[in-house]
């Protein structure tokens, strides 16, 4: 074990003994059983079983809440700590990359674009309220030494926001909107992002310049690595019935005011730091004549050739124009601000300070304003639209049927359904349609929303038109279709004018191997109407998941990924990434996930979803906020570095990969066709309570039908999580291993010293997802089934593929493979004894609540949330 590890496992005890100790003084103090509420909590240093108590999932709950916390401080410190040693910093660091600048990291610069895509926490089971006091918390730990003891004041503070933290409840009592969802992403992009942008710019212009870099290089922040937000929360409609055009129009507004009051934030700090007296300080002539501009355009009479404070006033009549912008939204209306109405009188404002040489005034602080401008604009996060194929279906067969016509459009082959779009959009005039039904009714009603947006703000806060479960090119002439008959996009000369792309979501493995045919096929008919943009792609890791297994899952996103740039060239491809928040749907340290990329998917940039479960952990707070931003774009950069010299296909182990994923989704298909698998999933794991859980504001399936089919993803790992089988992140791939090791060592050993990055990346989400099961739990569950000889024939294939992947995993690792990760080791065991409590609670109060005893329901919910809270993830 390493010092630097020491270290950080001995900062987590003594944090979590503060926490520990301070939430055990709560309870005594406020609860009239206090003493037998504090015996609930396991004792970290003596791993003493915690007490049953009717309310032990809520103590349990909070206190795996404080165990994460304390084990993200300790994370964040240690990292800092290394940081600031610059002989060994972290080496996903701008300190560690930039150590010596190369030649090609000026390219390279101009190749890093990151944008992080903020989704819904679909099995967010945590009150608003709840969250808001983590952040708190979290925050709050930031200024505590866990080696001190804490003086009185501190203690009792810390004390008060663990009796509002215990006293806030564990469990939403109701479902949230798609408002409150809203409202927690735009905490993250109100209150943390602006000021990590801004820590984290000044961490790469440090590292720059120590690694002698040319300063002159980064003098325009333009060339600096760029950021960009995005959201679905809002937009995401995809078998969501509640998010209606109403609701987007409101969240795009939303968004905007949110973008407005943080650039008012900014420039009143401005006008309040810029009082600089031009009787001794030369104000230009151009700052003079922009003054008078931004005068006259309020309808104001100032002096502008004899203020005294140029720079303040112009400052101050920037934010007058934001007061105004945000009076007509708040009162209904539009609003006509647009970002380069202030950046261009911040522009003259930078170079006037440059001229008087005030270059430290200008650098600390005109510059970040003109960062936090171009970085969040008057949109705050570019909001994507995404919708079903089938939905889109639905309605093109309605508005034809409307027209009168004679197609059977659901009944049409996709090469047939190409041939009729194709033929409409080359002569739109004859396709417009004034009548339609419920589904294009809907559709319709979107595009309009995005269209008067478009009119009022431009561009810059919409982002793509995805279209989940895309099959052929068909599915995405069909948005451009309706988005003509809607009247938001157009076809004239040749060109389509398309206000924002339409990108197609490839999630199951048959529709990633069908990817180069589709998108090649699609930039075909675009033609020279795709311009210079790259079109961007979205490939999905949780279904593929589901349908495939995890290794063949992930084989899958990544040989379509190698194919789209081999097939279409990486400059003309933009990948985005649908991560979620466990390993089975694409999660793992971000700098290792990107290094596990094929060469040349990421030379246009980042576009990656974080959704709400990841949002909370990684960016609770500003220090571990600008850390995680940090392992993102310096994992970016560290891609494009490579993408400069290395060729597009290097490696000659693919054909191994791929006869590993071939016989795992082999062992994977083969459990979910036993006939006594459906069976064992719906009664072996708790997915039902999901359907009655106040968990995220989006349905458990896609339509309705109660098939393993329209299942999402989400519910899918969170069954399987919840009872500690995990198998979706491990099953299938012993058997492959160990098949080789019977019918090719020679390969076998050629895998075990293999240094590829896919599959390091794999392997150790493997061993995690392996690590984290707990077979003796899952036949607790398991006995939950009624079916005896179902429940002992699926179990038994789960077991026996256990012990192979355990095996499978001790032979390309050499040894013990556990031993080699002592920090999850440490981190499993921690919860190891509270979480069996909990599970054998979850156990008996799902078979009372599945025999008719609904009012144990509240109280198993309770364990639902504890669980999600000690697994740090719940689907």
């Amino acid at each position: 074990m390493t010092d630097l590890l020491h270290r950080a496992l001995a900062h987590t005890d003594a944090m979590l003994n503060l926490l520990t100790d301070s939430f055990r003084q709560v309870l005594l103090a406020v609860e009239p059983d206090g003493a037998d509420l504090a015996a609930v909590i396991p004792d970290p240093e003596k791993g003493a079983p915690a007490s049953r108590h009717p309310r032990s999932a809520e103590v349990l709950a909070v206190w795996f809440q404080l165990l994460n916390l304390a084990e993200e401080h300790a994370s964040t410190t240690a990292r800092r700590a290394r940081i600031e040693q610059a002989a060994s910093p972290w080496r996903d660091s701008w300190a560690a990359l930039l150590r010596t600048v190369g030649d090609d990291d000026e390219a390279v610069l101009q190749r890093v674009s990151i944008e992080p895509v903020l989704t819904a926490h679909p099995t967010e089971a945590k009150p608003p309220q709840l969250r808001a006091l983590h952040r708190e918390l979290s925050r709050y730990l930031h200024h505590i030494n866990p080696a001190e003891k804490p003086s009185p004041r501190v203690q009792a503070e810390l004390q008060e926001i663990l009796e509002r933290l215990w006293r806030c409840g564990q469990t939403a009592s109701s479902k949230p909107s798609v408002a409150d969802e809203l409202e927690d992403i735009c905490q993250f992009l109100e209150q943390v992002f602006p000021d990590a942008v801004t820590e984290l710019d000044q961490r790469f212009v440090a590292a720059w310049r120590a690694g002698g870099g040319d300063a002159s290089l980064i003098d325009d922040p333009k060339r600096w690595p760029s950021w960009k937000f995005g959201t679905w929360v809002g937009g995401d409609r995809d078998g969501h019935g509640g998010v209606t055009a109403a609701v987007t129009h409101r969240a795009l507004r939303r968004l905007r005011l949110g973008a407005l009051h943080l650039q008012r934030q900014s420039l009143a700090h401005l006008s309040n730091t810029l009082v600089l007296n031009a009787s001794s300080n030369h104000a230009s002539d151009e700052l003079r004549a922009e003054l008078r501009r931004q005068s006259v355009l309020q309808g104001l009479e100032i002096d502008t050739a004899g203020t005294d404070q140029p720079w303040h006033d112009l400052c101050r009549l920037l934010v007058r124009r934001i007061d105004a912008e945000i009076q007509a939204l708040e009162a209904g209306g539009d609003g006509t601000l647009r970002s380069h109405d202030l950046r261009q009188p911040l522009a003259v404002c930078s170079a006037s300070l440059r001229a008087i040489r005030a270059n430290a005034v200008e650098q600390r602080h005109l510059r970040p304003a003109l960062r936090r401008l171009e970085v969040f604009g008057l949109h705050l996060a570019r909001l994507d639209v995404r919708q079903n194929s089938t939905f889109h279906d639905q309605a093109i067969d309605e508005i034809i049927r409307t027209q009168g016509g004679d197609i059977a459009w659901m009944q049409l082959d996709p090469e047939q359904r190409f041939a009729f779009l194709d033929a409409a959009l080359r002569n739109p005039a004859s396709t417009r349609s004034e009548t339609t039904g419920a589904a294009a009714t809907t559709v319709f009603d979107c595009y309009q929303v995005l269209a008067r947006h478009r009119r009022h703000h431009g561009d810059r806060g919409l982002g793509s038109l995805i279209v989940s479960m895309t099959r052929h090119p068909s599915d995405l002439l069909a948005v451009h279709y309706l988005a003509l008959q809607a009247g938001f996009a157009d076809y004239r000369n040749g060109r389509w004018l398309a206000p924002m792309p339409v990108v197609p979501l490839l999630e199951t493995r048959g529709d990633l191997e069908a990817g180069t045919g589709i998108l090649g096929r699609y930039r075909d008919w675009l033609a020279e109407a795709a311009g210079t943009e790259p079109q961007q792609v979205m490939v999905g890791y949780s279904d593929s998941n589901k349908d495939a297994g995890y290794f063949a899952g992930q084989w899958a996103v990544h040989r379509a990924q190698s194919q789209l740039v081999r097939e279409l060239g990486g400059d003309s491809l933009h990948v985005f990434h649908g991560r979620g928040g466990t390993v089975s749907r694409g999660a793992g340290p971000i700098h290792r996930f990107l290094e596990a990329l094929p060469p040349g998917a990421a030379a246009t940039g980042i576009r990656v979803t974080e959704q709400g479960e990841v949002l909370a952990q990684k960016y609770a707070n500003l220090p571990t906020a600008v850390d995680h931003l940090e392992q993102l774009q310096t994992g970016a950069f560290n891609v494009a570095r490579h993408a400069l010299t290395t060729p597009a296909d290097p490696s000659s182990k693919h054909a191994l990969f791929a006869a590993i994923a071939e016989g795992s989704e082999t062992a994977y298909r083969e459990l979910l066709s036993h006939p006594g698998f459906e069976r064992y999933w719906a009664q072996a794991t708790p997915v039902d309570l999901l359907e009655h859980a106040s968990i995220g504001s989006r349905p458990v399936r896609r339509t309705g039908r109660r098939s393993l089919a329209d299942l999402r993803a989400i519910p899918w790992v969170f069954g399987w999580g919840q009872s500690r089988h995990y198998l979706t992140g491990w099953y299938g791939f012993g058997t492959a291993v160990m098949n080789l090791n019977e019918t090719d060592r020679a390969a076998l050993q050629q895998l075990a010293a293999s240094s590829e990055a896919f599959l390091h990346y794999s392997v150790r989400n493997i061993q995690l997802s392996l690590a984290s099961s707990d077979l003796d739990i899952a036949k607790c569950y398991a006995q939950l089934v009624d079916d005896v000889s179902a429940r002992d024939a699926v179990f038994q294939l789960i077991a026996d593929e256990f012990a192979r992947t355990d095996q499978a995993l001790h032979l390309i690792a050499g040894g013990d493979w556990r031993a080699q990760r002592p920090r999850a080791e440490r981190t499993i065991a921690l919860r190891a004894t509270a979480l069996t409590a909990l599970h054998h609670q979850q156990i008996e109060l799902l078979a009372a609540w599945r025999q008719g005893s609904n009012e144990v329901l509240p109280q198993l919910l309770q364990t639902v949330a504890a669980i999600g809270s000690g697994s740090r993830a719940m689907g």
